[in-house]
């Protein structure tokens, strides 16, 4: 998928588009990696509680709007960035539109939080899943 809407984008935009490739595999990776701990962490979590996979829908889908993918970070308020911040997301985007576009911004993005959030819910996810392997086994 990601291939073809970048296919798009340099076939509409060609001048506009100076591609950096380190900010885009840093993109790619950290997205991987996000994905994976995550995932970890809910195949834990999803074992765990049925009411963690209720939050986990109710907090998945309003994470995906204010991802800044339809809108750019920096055309936020002040307080509003203060909040999205905090969404490793936002800095993926970031990155990725720096990857692209030689004039985006992206003094806010830090691969160490994304990388930071990473270990945490991949450390989380594992240890859960190691000290409770016979029940996750049982169901």
């Amino acid at each position: 998928v990601a291939a073809i809407i970048f296919s798009v984008i340099l076939s509409i935009f060609p001048d506009a588009v100076s591609i950096r490739f380190d900010a885009l595999l840093t993109a790619f990776a950290l997205a991987m990696a996000l994905g994976f701990s995550i995932g970890t962490f809910n195949a834990w979590a999803f074992s765990q509680s049925k009411t963690w996979e209720f939050v986990w829908n109710l907090l998945s889908r309003p994470l995906f709007l204010t991802s800044c993918i339809f809108f750019t970070f920096a055309i936020m308020p002040l307080f509003v960035r203060e909040v999205l911040w905090w969404n490793p997301i936002i800095h993926i985007v970031g990155l990725m539109r720096a990857g692209f576009y030689p004039v985006y911004d992206p003094s806010y993005v830090s691969p160490e939080f994304v990388g930071a959030t990473c270990l945490g819910f991949l450390v989380t996810g594992l240890a859960g899943l190691k000290f409770s392997d016979a029940r996750i086994a049982t169901h």
